[in-house]
């Protein structure tokens, strides 16, 4: 009977401790970025104010530019959903979603995204360029996800 008690009370704590996970994971997911600042004749502190420090700042013939590299996530409401499904989930099934869960969460992480923002001479986004990652790079990238 004490041998019972104990698998049963120490399963019950392995599972208590995953459940959540998922949950918390989703809520750690990036948020979603408003690419609307990327419109023409958008002053250059609003793209700085949504987008953060660009990874490369230059000038050439055309006038200036920022490259900004980011995780387009989702929306706050997505993220809510998200979160109470994998809640009502894990609690529903004593902590078995979480086997689930949890991996469909670490596999919709975002979007990666590169742009290239060119300036005019009155520092107002002129051009708008998504930049592709290298094939050897994006390879690279996934080798390291599985």
């Amino acid at each position: 009977m004490k041998k019972e008690f104990l698998i049963i009370s120490t399963t019950f704590i392995f599972l208590m401790i995953f459940v959540g996970c998922s949950a918390m994971k989703a809520s750690q997911q990036p948020g979603k970025k408003n690419l609307s600042v990327l419109e023409a004749e958008t002053p250059r502190d609003f793209v700085l104010a949504e987008l953060g420090s660009p990874v490369a700042s230059s000038e050439d013939a055309t006038g200036s530019y920022d490259i900004f590299s980011f995780v387009q996530g989702y929306t706050q409401g997505n993220k809510n959903a998200r979160i109470i499904t994998h809640g009502a989930l894990s609690l529903l099934t004593c902590g078995l979603w979480e086997f689930v869960g949890l991996p469909i969460e670490s596999s919709v992480s975002g979007t990666e995204q590169r742009i290239k923002v060119y300036y005019n001479t009155e520092n107002k986004v002129s051009k708008v360029m998504h930049l592709e990652m290298p094939k050897k790079e994006k390879e690279k990238k996934e080798e390291k996800k599985n």
